[in-house]
């Protein structure tokens, strides 16, 4: 069994003049770490911590709720790690809590370069006004099969800003609550395989390659 530590940190500020429940508004950011991590790589350990500090800073100059965050590293390799970043927020008044998914993937060629975390430049391939109508039709027609019931909500714009994570054949595109369905349908995923996304994805540099 592998050895994991956490790091946390809360914040709290005073939401005046509200009163009980409303009186404070939180923040919460969690960090899963293997205990194998690299003390030294304070490249990674910086890129980490200013993840969370972002979202507490964010989080707290929103007064319309609460909200909690995770992070977990689930794949991590010398050059390549995979940090998994859950969301829970409730907005005062709303009818029911919302959640998210978002995955963070970070490369770098060498310990001596900064990571770098990719984009979907770094999965792009081909002339984006072909490729986003291209892969927008693919995405629309697997959603489909999946039961979306708002695909149209989906425009060749929003797929360079999907959430995305790599494999050895191909890319996984991810889809939050209220963005392709309802509430109820939950969240979607769509795979396009490098050979199905005719020129228009690639695998990204320095991904790990496993036999």
């Amino acid at each position: 069994m592998i050895p994991w530590f956490w790091l946390r940190h809360n914040q709290a500020v005073p939401r005046d003049p509200d009163v009980g429940i409303n009186a404070y508004q939180m923040a919460s950011s969690t960090l899963t770490l293997p205990y194998f991590l690299d003390p030294s790589d304070q490249g990674l350990n910086a890129t980490i911590n200013q993840k969370l500090m972002a979202f507490t800073q964010a989080t707290l100059k929103d007064k319309s709720g609460i909200s909690a965050e995770t992070n977990e590293i689930r794949a991590l390799t010398p050059n390549y790690a995979v940090i998994v970043k859950q969301a829970w927020g409730y907005g005062f008044g709303a009818a029911h809590g919302g959640s998210s998914k978002q995955h963070l993937v970070f490369s770098h060629s060498s310990p001596q370069q900064p990571w770098h975390e990719l984009t979907y430049a770094d999965i792009s391939a081909g002339n984006l006004q072909q490729c986003l109508p291209q892969l927008r039709g693919q995405m629309i027609a697997e959603l489909k099969k999946a039961g979306a019931s708002m695909t149209d909500q989906l425009e060749a714009k929003d797929v360079p800003n999907l959430d995305f994570l790599p494999t050895q054949d191909g890319i996984h595109f991810y889809f939050g609550e209220y963005q392709v369905g309802s509430y109820a349908e939950g969240t979607y995923q769509v795979f396009l395989r490098y050979s199905q996304s005719h020129g228009c994805l690639k695998q990204p540099v320095n991904f790990p390659i496993t036999k």
